[in-house]
């Protein structure tokens, strides 16, 4: 009764709710009586893997599991209901969101909101799936966005694409805009309750609401909790409520875990890529004495550090086998490194940093995959972490490590994901006896919560909490 905020006093009296707010009942439906119409769409739910729903035209062949994935975002959107497809990345999140946009029969328009570096990549994956829908990039000048979003019509199916930040601030245009479908790629963005981004996608208004992430929990359930305010509001209970009473209970992952079990969809690679070539993981352990990095990284004139002495060792047997190498690292300064090296080798390369426009991503992409002629590419881990395919590179060098092990295995997957031919060694350079070492506990500590909340999430920590620095630095 506290959950569907129904009044103890009259507990007979007729109480009107969100569809999905009486679906909360399915965590206790061994107390609870429910009826044929609720127990029908919930054995609908469940059954997806079994629904006949009609897959559209587009340019692809879907693989079985997203059949399986379009099936089940059109039996929540039946129902006017959301939810949190939380594949794997490189599993084709895109592409089942646009197969269930272009079967969508009705002449409405839809929001696609994204992290900037990521509106390239979805007009071309449009272009490339359902090139006869009509899209629109919400991005550029506020006069520009202005026009666009005063442009949209509710009764028109056209796509509409913006970026999250775009959106905070254009938000207040969107007040008489009505969608299809609102859907949230990269949906770990939205993950802090009170940033303005998160308040604002949440104004938003649409028949359906989809979250797009592979990590939909990074630090702790109350990400989890932000992202179903957006994607079903009233879900959970209100916030300080479940903070006192999931971080007062033990038993809460096992709770948590059936109640959004109808609405969060996650498959990992090993699972449905039977396909997939191999992927190798090997540590190699350095002694640094100053820096773990390189020392030239915060002190110009010191000299060259191990892990790029390494570094430049592996470069050369790589490329000498035939191989084509992602480098990544968080620091900029570090890639500003590599360039040297690269330069006394004679090796062409693409950089990728936060400085990198968008449009030139896709270009750097496109011709890394497309062509022999340069095999290194190095990427700033925040820059470059997400949006990339750069299946044509079998070998991933990660120069540091980071506080969220999910944005590492999302850089990973860059060069893993559908399309990938080769078997891909993954690479790590850790320093022994350094907080590189406490900041890898720290990452497979995190996973346990999340292994029993999201099935199949080996995802970690996004942001280090104050007790987190106390636990790398003790």
């Amino acid at each position: 009764m506290d959950e569907l905020h129904i009044d103890k006093k009259h507990p007979y009296e007729s109480v009107s709710l969100p569809i999905y707010q009486a679906l909360c009942a399915y965590a206790h439906k061994d107390m609870i009586k429910i009826d044929d119409y609720l127990r029908n769409m919930i054995d609908e739910l469940t059954d997806f893997k079994n629904s006949k729903v009609k897959l559209p035209d587009v340019n692809a062949s879907l693989r079985p599991y997203q059949i399986e994935g379009f099936n089940w975002l059109s039996i929540l959107a039946k129902y006017h209901m959301g939810g949190i497809l939380a594949d794997d990345m490189g599993l084709g999140k895109t592409l089942q969101i646009i197969t269930l946009i272009t079967a969508s029969p009705d002449s409405k328009p839809s929001l696609i909101v994204c992290p900037k570096s990521l509106i390239f990549n979805w007009k071309n994956e449009f272009e490339k799936f359902a090139p006869d829908i009509l899209v629109y990039q919400i991005y550029g000048g506020l006069q520009a966005r202005k026009d666009l979003i005063d442009s949209i019509s509710n009764d028109k199916k056209t796509i509409y694409i913006t970026a999250y930040d775009s959106l905070r601030n254009d938000i207040d245009l969107y007040k008489d805009k009505i969608f299809k479908y609102i859907i949230l790629d990269e949906a770990q963005y939205i993950k802090n309750v009170q940033a303005e981004k998160s308040l604002a996608v949440k104004k938003l208004k649409g028949d359906s609401k989809f979250a797009l992430t592979g990590t939909p929990i990074e630090n702790n359930v109350i990400d989890l909790w932000s992202i179903f305010e957006f994607v079903m509001p009233g879900y959970f209970e209100e916030l300080s409520v479940f903070k006192v009473k999931y971080n007062s209970n033990d038993n809460y992952p096992s709770h948590i875990a059936k109640k959004i079990a109808p609405f969060v969809l996650r498959r990992t690679k090993n699972n449905v890529l039977k396909d997939l070539p191999a992927k190798f993981e090997t540590p190699f352990i350095l002694r640094l004495r100053q820096i773990c990095v390189d020392p030239r990284t915060f002190q110009e004139g010191n000299e060259e550090g191990g892990k790029l002495q390494m570094l430049h060792e592996l470069i050369v047997k790589y490329i000498d086998e035939g191989h084509k190498i992602l480098i990544f690292s968080q620091f900029v300064k570090c890639l500003n490194l590599i360039e040297d090296i690269l330069a006394s080798l004679h090796l062409k390369y693409y950089m990728i940093t936060g400085d990198t426009k968008p449009e030139n991503r896709i270009e750097y992409a496109s011709r890394f995959n497309a062509s022999d002629e340069v095999k290194i590419f190095l990427v700033s881990l925040k820059a470059g972490g997400t949006g990339l395919n750069l299946v044509g590179a079998d070998v991933v060098i990660h120069m540091d490590p980071w506080w969220n092990q999910a944005v590492e295995s999302q850089a990973t997957d860059r060069a893993y994901r559908i399309g990938q031919k080769r078997n891909v060694e993954v690479i790590k350079l850790i320093c022994e006896n350094t907080i590189e070492e406490r900041v890898i506990e720290l990452q497979n500590m995190k996973r346990d919560i999340i292994d029993k909340i999201i099935s199949n999430d080996e995802s970690s920590v996004t942001s280090a909490s104050l007790e987190d620095i106390h636990f790398v630095l003790k």
